[in-house]
């Protein structure tokens, strides 16, 4: 069976992604967050962010709350400190994940080497085992709620 594809395959290109400059963006909630679950079985809220404006307005960066051992007051601080923040209503235990799309917040993004060969993250390529393989992501380090 032969699909049928609007525009010509020949003319299309990969798009690249290169990780942002480290610095600080506004960003806002551009997805509604997603419960999933670890290969381990943990829970997490897996959240994506756009900047909001700037040079590089419309680049995505994404980030994870843990929601593995929510009673341990350290995990349960950072999707609190997140929703505080993003000025989005919580009740309790539960927050309506379709309320936090479209807010926004400023934050410290920065970048981290991840290792594909040893599933984690170093400090510099030189400790991966393939230096030349090693990604550079990005990572939210710190939030401030927005000021318009």
């Amino acid at each position: 069976m032969r699909i049928k594809v609007p525009g010509n395959l020949n003319d299309m290109k990969v798009q690249e992604f290169e990780p942002l400059p480290a610095g600080q963006y506004t960003l806002k909630v551009s997805k509604l967050p997603e419960v999933r679950e670890s290969k381990k079985g943990s829970q997490y809220v897996n959240w994506a962010f756009e900047v909001a404006e700037g040079e590089y307005q419309g680049r995505n960066v994404f980030h994870i709350t843990s929601l593995k051992d929510a009673e341990v007051m350290q995990y349960r601080l950072g999707l609190y400190h997140l929703l505080e923040v993003l000025g989005a209503p919580f009740d309790g235990d539960e927050f309506e994940a379709g309320d936090t799309v479209g807010l926004k917040l400023l934050a410290d993004v920065g970048q981290e080497f991840y290792d594909p060969n040893s599933n984690r993250t170093v400090k510099s390529p030189d400790e991966a085992s393939d230096p030349d393989k090693v990604r550079i992501n990005n990572r939210i380090e710190q939030i401030y709620p927005y000021q318009a």
